[in-house]
C-alpha cells in the first residue's frame, strides 16, 4: 500500500520559502499569503511530522537539523514534480515522447521528406517511428491508435480528418531505349500507349486509381510482386 504523507506541494513550497528568507514575515510577503496563515501551516506540518523544522527567534526563523534534511527532500520532490509537469506539457504539445507515423508514399525525397526532416529538427527528443504499408491498413492502424498519424495518397474517405500536404510526382521506371526515356518528365496522357506495371502491394491500388482517373485504360495496367529494380524495362510500349 502506498504511504500517505501529512503534507502537500504547497506545504513544501512554504517550508522552502521560510528557510530561504529566514523569516515568516518575509516568506509570507514572497508567497503573497497572510503571515498568520503561513505560521499555522508550518505549525500544522510540524505537528503532523512530530518534528520541529524551525527554531523561532526574535530575529527570524532558523532551520533545525531535521528541518535542513526535510528541506533537501522537499526541494528534490518539487524539482522532480516541476520536471515531470514540464515533460507532460511538452509531450502533450508533441515536443517529446513517441510519434508513430505510417507512410504509404516514398519519403526519400519531395514534400514528405522535407516535412519529416523539419519535424525531426524541431522535435529532436521525440522517438520517431515510421511504418510503411498499404493505405487502408495504415488508416485502420490510425483508427485503432496503433499509429498517431499516416501520410497516404489522397483517396476516398477521411476528408474531415485529412490535411493535404502537397502534390508529388509519380516515378516511372522505363527501359533506357524507350521512346520516353529522353524526356525530363512524362504526363499521364503520355503513358496512354504504354503497358503500366504496378506493385501489387503498397501504393499499387492507389496508383491504379490515379491512372484510371487520368484516362489510362484498365487493360493497360498489370500488377507484379517484384521490386522496382526487377520491373525496370518490363513494360513494353504498345505503339
Amino acid at each position: 500500500m502506498a504511504q500517505e504523507y501529512p503534507f502537500n506541494l504547497r506545504d513544501l513550497r512554504r517550508v522552502i520559502a521560510v528557510a530561504e528568507h529566514r523569516s515568516l514575515r518575509q516568506a509570507a510577503l514572497a508567497l503573497e499569503v497572510d503571515q498568520g496563515t503561513l505560521t499555522r501551516s508550518i505549525q500544522a506540518l510540524e505537528h503532523a511530522l512530530r518534528i520541529p523544522l524551525f527554531e523561532r527567534m526574535r530575529t527570524g526563523a532558523r532551520l533545525t537539523a531535521a528541518g535542513m534534511a526535510f528541506t533537501k527532500i522537499a526541494a528534490s520532490v518539487l524539482d522532480g514534480m516541476d520536471e515531470a509537469m514540464l515533460h507532460l506539457r511538452l509531450r502533450h504539445n508533441g515536443v517529446v515522447g513517441r510519434f508513430r507515423l505510417g507512410v504509404q508514399v516514398s519519403f526519400a525525397s519531395g514534400v514528405v521528406a522535407a516535412l519529416l526532416e523539419r519535424y525531426q529538427s524541431v522535435c529532436p527528443d521525440v522517438d520517431f517511428q515510421v511504418m510503411d504499408g498499404p493505405r487502408e491498413r495504415l488508416l485502420g492502424d490510425v483508427l485503432a491508435s496503433r499509429l498517431d498519424a499516416a501520410i497516404v495518397i489522397a483517396g476516398e474517405g477521411w476528408t474531415a480528418r485529412a490535411v493535404p500536404l502537397g502534390s508529388e510526382r509519380v516515378l516511372a521506371a522505363i527501359a533506357r531505349d524507350h521512346s520516353l526515356a529522353a524526356r525530363a518528365a512524362v504526363t499521364w496522357p503520355g503513358l496512354s500507349d504504354c503497358l503500366l506495371t504496378l506493385p501489387r502491394r503498397g501504393a499499387g491500388m492507389e496508383l491504379r486509381k490515379l491512372a484510371l482517373l487520368h484516362g489510362i485504360l484498365p487493360e493497360c495496367i498489370m500488377f507484379h510482386d517484384a521490386a522496382i529494380d526487377r520491373l525496370a524495362g518490363t513494360g513494353p510500349s504498345r505503339g
